[in-house]
């Protein structure tokens, strides 16, 4: 599945933004110049967690654009290397969506886990979502490779979604509506089955009668005839009458029960054995609760995408 990149975070201004030394107002470009040069400043100066935050602030507004810079997603990357290698797990998460949806890059799941099992460490949300999606797909060509999991694929979705990342709560919502669809199609399947099982057992049920039928007509005929009628009282069977030595039943029972049918040749091939009350009453057991997980999984979606277009994320 596709994900989104977050939205830049607030640039913080410096105070001089406020205005010169001498209570003037400074222009937009001077103030911009400003902020840029003391994020560059501090990327490369001071304690390593502020070189770390700044390093995420330049490359906020390198991947987006802003401050008179322009968009550049190769300029952003390696900022964000540089704050992901001071331990900044917000930069680690954003890498990961950029390698994995091929932003700057040449599309890599196998390399975007690598920023994402750093950050899902430190709980980081979009790290969290984004090993979601990939415990969803399975990525074997990750070091260590990534077997399908969709119930840690579900936790770690939800997880990133309690976090407030919206993103979490966008993709969950949409795997919902993915289990609610097949759960649907499902249902309704099984219900196609069961009327094309009763139009198939009703059309049985007609044949064996129209065979009964021309097998009277044909003993009456021979009985008529007294060709293959024995002494007085001798019963006179036909065809159909003849017992099976496997069941002990007679062809037009077999036929009834679909075990056996005739073709038209005449002769004996299996039939379709009809569900019994017991199996008819499983099958119905299970296309109700289908339809119920359909319902429920359509809730669930509704729920969670509400709740990210609530907040924009759409």
């Amino acid at each position: 599945g596709q994900i989104m990149l977050p939205p830049a975070e607030p640039v913080k201004a410096r105070l001089s933004e406020l205005g010169s030394p001498s209570g003037g107002r400074r222009s937009s470009k001077e103030t911009d110049n400003e902020v840029v040069q003391y994020y560059e400043a501090a990327a490369i100066a001071g304690d390593p967690t502020g070189r770390a935050a700044a390093a995420l602030q330049l490359g906020n507004l390198y991947l987006h654009g802003g401050r008179g810079l322009r968009q550049d997603p190769a300029a952003a990357a390696k900022m964000y290397e540089r704050a992901a290698a001071g331990g900044d797990t917000t930069a680690m998460g954003i890498l990961g969506t950029m390698k994995y949806g091929g932003v700057g890059f040449v599309p890599s799941a196998s390399v975007a886990a690598q920023y994402w099992r750093r950050g899902e460490k430190d709980e980081d949300p979009a790290s969290m979502c984004g090993m979601g999606l990939l415990y969803l797909e399975g990525v074997p060509e990750a070091l260590p490779p990534i077997e399908q999991d969709r119930v840690k694929a579900i936790s770690l979705l939800e997880k990133s979604g309690k976090k407030g990342y919206m993103e979490g709560l966008y993709q969950l919502g949409m795997l919902h509506l993915e289990n609610a669809d097949v759960a649907s199609k499902r249902a309704k399947q099984e219900e196609a089955d069961r009327l094309e099982e009763k139009k198939a057992k009703r059309a049985r049920e007609l044949e064996v009668k129209r065979r009964q039928q021309n097998r009277r007509i044909q003993r009456q005929r021979q009985g008529n005839d007294g060709g293959s009628a024995g002494s007085e009282g001798e019963q006179i069977f036909s065809e159909g009458d003849e017992v099976d030595p496997r069941s002990g039943r007679t062809i037009v029972q077999l036929e009834a029960s679909a075990e056996v049918e005739v073709d038209a040749e005449g002769n004996e091939v299996p039939g379709e054995v009809p569900l019994t009350k017991e199996e008819e009453k499983r099958k119905e057991k299970e296309k109700k609760e289908l339809r119920q997980s359909a319902g429920q999984e359509l809730q669930k979606a509704l729920q969670y995408l509400s709740t990210a277009a609530q907040h924009g994320h759409l």
